[in-house]
């Protein structure tokens, strides 16, 4: 009643009046104010924010509410009012968090690596202490195996199980009660009966990956064509003990026993397991390291992830600190294109402009004819 009517005004005099309100206004009451009068009610609030606010107000520890909140919202289904009950109850007794079910763990997220190389000694200290693998172009995931039921969360916290049926195998192989954290990708059709566990030599592109994606029927032959196995790089539940206070170092034996016995069977029986392991790789110093990373892309990887040896599983992205994940990608490819779609992504992206469609050029600048394809 009294914002609409300010339209048909002067500028000055919308300008006034609304002065004089804010005058008279609460302090507040002038966020909510402002937001009616743009049109932006939302309020950006990240998931770590919103974490750390419901522990504050309900005197819950973090990692208790991050727990909790894992798959709390999912795209096929909206949260209940015995949903947020859940979510703010007290403590029970003996509760520490592990999930319940198929419910996985909150993922520990890599911070970018822009320093140069020479500020590595300085900062990482000694290669030793820390544990490179490849980052490979995949879906980051969780396999989850409890009960004689298996499930696997993508680190969006969409439940993506149905769109891999063939994990399904791993529950033959790997004992019960255990979550597996690692990257799901697209490897090449074997034409050899069995792969090794540490088999990685044709990862293929992520593009691959993303026709299997929310497909609500998948053809013999989409499975035949692009198969997918799960690069385990971290074990964070054994035989329902939560493994993520241990250190890096530890959590990497156990997972290295657990993969190798799985093949072990696997083989026994001539099952070609779509499980492997991310090599742990090694050099004398950060400069051949850097040499090796040259060769990602050669490999269908993106650069090197750097684990600190001595860390626990931590949640989210953590802001500082030494016990931290480093991502140290190779510096991306550019191409001469132009922009001719857009279009709003999916799921979590839904809101703003992520899926575009370009054209290339036919041929180099300097050729006159050339045209858009």
């Amino acid at each position: 009643e009294r914002l609409l009517p300010l339209r048909e005004r002067e500028d000055a005099a919308r300008l006034a009046t609304l002065r004089e309100w804010l005058d008279a206004m609460p302090s507040d009451d002038r966020l909510p104010f402002f937001k009616l009068v743009t049109g932006e009610l939302r309020i950006g609030v990240s998931k770590l924010q919103m974490t750390q606010a419901i522990a504050q107000a309900t005197a819950l520890d973090a990692k208790l509410v991050a727990q909790r909140m894992m798959g709390y919202t999912q795209a096929n289904r909206t949260p209940q009012a015995q949903d947020f009950v859940a979510l703010v109850a007290p403590a029970e007794a003996g509760e520490d968090g592990r999930p319940l079910r198929g419910q996985p763990y909150p993922f520990f997220l890599a911070h970018p690596l822009q320093a140069p190389l020479s500020a590595f000694p300085e900062l990482l200290g000694p290669v030793d202490d820390w544990l490179v693998e490849w980052k490979f172009d995949g879906i980051r995931a969780q396999f989850i195996h409890r009960a004689g039921e298996w499930w696997l969360w993508s680190r969006g916290e969409e439940l993506v199980s149905d769109s891999f049926p063939e994990l399904a195998a791993l529950v033959d192989f790997l004992p019960d009660d255990i979550v597996l954290d690692g990257e799901l990708i697209v490897v090449a059709p074997r034409s050899d009966a069995r792969s090794a566990v540490d088999d990685l030599r044709d990862p293929r592109p992520f593009s691959e990956l993303q026709q299997r994606l929310g497909r609500k029927v998948l053809t013999p032959k989409m499975l035949r064509d692009r198969p997918v196995a799960l690069i385990a790089y971290d074990l964070l539940e054994k035989d329902g003990h939560d493994l993520r206070e241990q250190p890096q170092r530890e959590r990497r034996v156990l997972l290295e026993e657990v993969v190798s016995r799985a093949h072990s069977c696997a083989m026994q029986v001539g099952a070609d397991l779509p499980l492997r392991l991310s090599p742990a790789l090694t050099q004398p110093d950060w400069e051949s390291f850097a040499r090796q990373r040259e060769e990602a892309r050669a490999r269908g990887a993106e650069g090197m992830m750097l684990k600190a040896m001595g860390a626990p599983y931590g949640v989210g992205r953590q802001k500082s600190g030494a016990n931290l994940w480093w991502k140290w990608k190779l510096d991306p490819m550019s191409v001469d294109a132009v922009l001719i779609y857009a279009a709003r992504g999916h799921g979590r992206r839904s809101g703003v402009y992520s899926d575009y469609t370009f054209a290339v050029w036919s041929g180099p600048p300097e050729q006159t004819d050339r045209t858009l394809l």
